[in-house]
């Protein structure tokens, strides 16, 4: 069972030094969510010391409502991310072919009609950007 907070806890109804960021209703005002839109963000994935430093960097696309976060929203980061490792442990030999086969998946499989290799370019949910951005996730870019 998901527990909300109370509406106390909030920043907007104690008397907070940032109230001034919060609508009446409590919510991030709008030229702060697109102050933030835009901006790079990087989270830690290690899970030991053994891989210490592996982190995921990428654009916030949107600022969220979020009624259980402290500060009510949530960073939704879908732009340019990419890890600074190799996020599988494949020899050079797996890592060309996994490249071939997923390169082979992206001809043709444009949804969203743009004419442009750039994925960054594709509407979100184009089936070509999903395929370029899996590429980059599983083997990050090409070097």
């Amino acid at each position: 069972m998901i527990k909300k907070r109370n509406t106390m806890d909030r920043p907007d109804f104690l008397g907070h030094p940032y109230t001034s960021l919060f609508n009446p209703d409590g919510r991030l005002k709008d030229e702060i969510r697109t102050f933030i839109e835009g901006m790079s963000v990087s989270v830690d994935v290690s899970t030991s010391e053994e891989d210490a430093g592996r982190r995921y960097y990428g654009t916030v696309s949107e600022v969220m409502d979020d009624e259980l976060d402290k500060h009510r929203v949530i960073l939704l980061v879908q732009n340019n991310v990419r890890p600074n490792f190799d996020p599988i442990d494949l020899d050079p030999n797996q890592k060309t072919l996994l490249r071939r086969l997923l390169i082979a998946a992206q001809i043709g499989t444009c949804s969203c009609r743009t004419k442009s290799h750039e994925y960054v370019y594709h509407a979100l949910d184009c089936q070509y950007r999903t395929a370029v951005e899996l590429e980059l996730i599983l083997l990050g870019p090409e070097k």
